[in-house]
């Protein structure tokens, strides 16, 4: 009976014990642990509110201004803004649609092919809402029988300077992680607000022709700043080489751990999933690369026999034509499986500091070809814009200066052969669009096609340099 009273005074104890210095811990925990407080730097992050000069000025100017009809709707729109900007149903419905946005990007486009996942990191609806400068009714289509509204246009000049901010993290194919930060500095233009039944209830806001953008770009790649140059390329049309861009951390740093080639592919829109056929291309001697099956190793064998820098115009088209003809019928997610597998067995049969050599020549001539497909892209993607602008400068003319062309044509002719004229007009500048759209479909797809080879001969470049460098 003692053993038992032992054993169980025992027990008591280490029951006792154990609940002393759980307390005991507890006190210590609480009593000389503090949570920091959250510096300001954290709490500060939120854009101050601010009203847009023209509203102030309007207000402390004379009283015949301030009662415009213009003012009024700025000023309620203003305090909306002020009022909703932090709200959670608000940011929950930029949220939800962004989400939607960055997921049709993943599972619809060709670009979604070179991401993994693209995450919102933060979101910031800026300072100030879009400033309404004049405002006027373009069209209302009524119902024949009930004589509600059926369509109303409405045409806004807008302008905009409220700095909306958006941060995304993206997590790519090959294992990298990247980071893109978009501030909106400053976005004017014409502007159409549609309300519409057709064909079902809904609102659309767009612009009619090119808006004045001003945007501040942060883009990091491995952790690594990256020059960015987006911001001229938008703002002020200048060209600067997409092939630079592409591989301008490379030639920083010697490696290829800052190369972020789908945030330039993504600027070039959408294309389909496999390239169409192409114009035969014959080499002008014998490559080191062994003739496989394998399209990247095809495509290198065409870089290398090619003389770039003594070609322009049809002639550089025509080769590009022949080094993109491998990926003919390939589906792309297959290409970049076989960029990522095959990448580090490209001129493995030489000594590291000569293939490293060779790589450095083929992407050389690379970033001739792919600087030569952009600039046609963007001239392409121009000459569109403008053909749409026309198209949306006719129809704002609406159908009174319409009528008034018609009648003032009539002179020449009768009012049919008029019609007929401008129906025919009509028809050459639509068949003018769907021949520069096809063409810009291709030209989409060369870009991606010679995008996935600089990935691939980059990765090979790392590799290289890594085993050069032990």
């Amino acid at each position: 009976m003692e053993i038992v009273d032992i054993l169980l005074f025992c027990f008591i104890s280490c029951v006792i014990g154990a609940v002393l210095m759980l307390l005991g811990q507890y006190y210590v925990f609480m009593r000389f642990v503090e949570t920091p407080e959250e510096t300001d730097e954290k709490t500060s992050t939120t854009e101050k509110f601010e009203l847009p000069d023209s509203v102030l000025s309007s207000i402390k100017n004379s009283e015949s201004e301030s009662k415009n009809p213009i003012v009024a709707i700025n000023l309620v729109l203003q305090f909306l803004f002020y009022e909703l900007r932090h709200s959670n149903r608000v940011r929950k419905w930029f949220y939800r649609k962004l989400s939607l946005e960055l997921d049709e990007l993943l599972t619809k486009s060709t670009t979604g092919r070179f991401f993994d996942k693209l995450t919102i990191r933060e979101l910031e609806l800026g300072g100030q809402f879009p400033d309404i400068k004049s405002l006027r009714v373009n069209n209302v289509e009524l119902h024949d029988d009930d004589g509600h509204i059926e369509n109303l246009d409405v045409m806004l000049d807008l302008s905009y300077r409220g700095n909306f901010r958006l941060a995304i993290d993206a997590d790519m194919v090959l294992g990298k992680k990247g980071f893109l930060s978009v501030r909106v500095r400053h976005v004017s233009g014409l502007a159409r607000l549609q309300f519409t039944r057709k064909p079902y209830t809904h609102w659309s806001l767009s612009f009619i022709g090119e808006p004045q953008v001003d945007l501040g770009i942060e883009s990091q790649f491995q952790g690594r700043q990256m020059q960015s140059n987006i911001n001229r390329l938008k703002s002020d049309g200048h060209r600067q080489s997409f092939s630079d861009l592409l591989t301008q951390g490379l030639k920083r740093v010697n490696s290829a751990n800052n190369l972020a080639i789908p945030a330039i592919v993504s600027s070039l829109g959408q294309g389909s999933r496999s390239l169409p056929p192409s114009p035969q291309y014959t080499p002008r001697k014998q490559s080191l690369v062994p003739q496989t099956t394998n399209p990247l190793a095809l495509a290198i064998l065409k870089l290398e026999t090619a003389n770039l820098a003594e070609l322009s115009g049809q002639q550089m088209s025509s080769v590009i034509d022949g080094i993109v003809e491998p990926f003919s019928g390939t589906p792309l997610d297959e290409i970049m499986t076989l960029a990522k597998s095959s990448s580090l067995q490209l001129y493995t049969e030489h000594e590291p500091i000569k293939r490293v050599e060779m790589i450095n020549e083929v992407l050389a001539k690379l970033r001739l070809a792919l600087d030569s497909e952009t600039t046609t892209h963007a001239d392409l993607s121009m000459a569109l814009a403008e053909l749409k602008a026309a198209k949306a400068a006719r129809v704002e003319t609406g159908r009174v200066s319409s009528d008034t062309n018609l009648l003032l044509q009539t002179a020449k002719g009768s009012p049919s052969d008029a019609r007929k004229a401008a129906s025919a007009r009509e028809k050459e500048a639509e068949a003018e669009m769907a021949r520069i759209a096809f063409l810009l479909g291709q030209s989409e797809e060369r870009v991606q096609a010679l995008s996935v080879i600089m990935l691939h001969l980059c990765s090979a470049l790392q590799h290289a340099q890594s085993i050069a460098g032990q």
